[in-house]
């Protein structure tokens, strides 16, 4: 699910975008929560190298594959961002997509990313936390209400709450099905909801159209780096 993209099948977002113009014909870039790669080997043609932070060896390997196959020279640091930021050197551009949802404490998650861009930090996310699709499912598995923050909107204000001028772009995408097997994403919606395999068939029952379940409202958060 969190694999880089082939390159013929990239989209030209505003996060891509806002990217690629800070980078210029050329430049570092730091990618946090990289997973596989999705966020920072699109840019792969313009940087001279991406570094790539994740907790997760997995899905470290995976971006390093995702760089050999893309031609970029690359790094891979293991650790939790930003306990280990002072460990890393800075970078001309700092991505961060789909991360800051699962952030406890996300003022000094900001600053430590913004402290590590030399021209420009992009930070990708969805308009709504993620999970909020699966609102209904908690209420008709458990009958537990769900929150209904944090939100993109709450995020930017947090960034301009800490000095930084943020420019907001949103996206929104045609709803696109899972690309993991239907049996897969049951099991994976399964294990998010706390329930055990007998409950797979009322799982797809209630989950019909799997579209119903991708927030496609994506927005894009960027700054300039400034000195502080």
């Amino acid at each position: 699910m969190f694999v880089a993209e082939p390159t013929d099948r990239i989209l030209a977002t505003p996060s891509l975008r806002a990217a690629r113009v800070a980078l210029a014909d050329s430049g570092t870039v730091l990618d946090v929560g990289c997973g596989g790669g999705r966020s920072s080997v699109a840019l792969a043609a313009a940087a001279t190298s991406i570094t790539g932070i994740d907790d997760n060896p997995a899905m470290l390997a995976n971006f390093a594959a995702a760089c050999d196959a893309a031609g970029v020279a690359h790094r891979e640091i293991a650790g939790a961002w930003p306990s280990i930021s002072g460990g890393v050197e800075t970078h001309d551009v700092v991505v961060c997509h789909h991360v800051v949802y699962n952030v406890v404490d996300i003022e000094p998650f900001v600053v430590a990313l913004a402290d590590h861009a030399r021209r420009r930090v992009v930070v990708e996310l969805s308009e709504r936390h993620p999970t909020t699709p699966f609102s209904r499912l908690w209420k008709h598995f458990w009958n537990i209400d769900r929150p209904t923050e944090p939100s993109a909107d709450l995020f930017v204000a947090v960034v301009r709450s800490l000095g930084y001028a943020p420019t907001v772009e949103r996206l929104t995408r045609p709803p696109r099905k899972p690309t993991i097997e239907r049996a897969d994403y049951i099991a994976f919606v399964r294990r998010r909801l706390c329930l055990t395999p007998d409950r797979d068939g009322e799982i797809a029952a209630v989950l019909g159209d799997l579209t119903d379940f991708a927030d496609e409202s994506i927005v894009t958060v960027f700054w300039p780096a400034i000195a502080r």
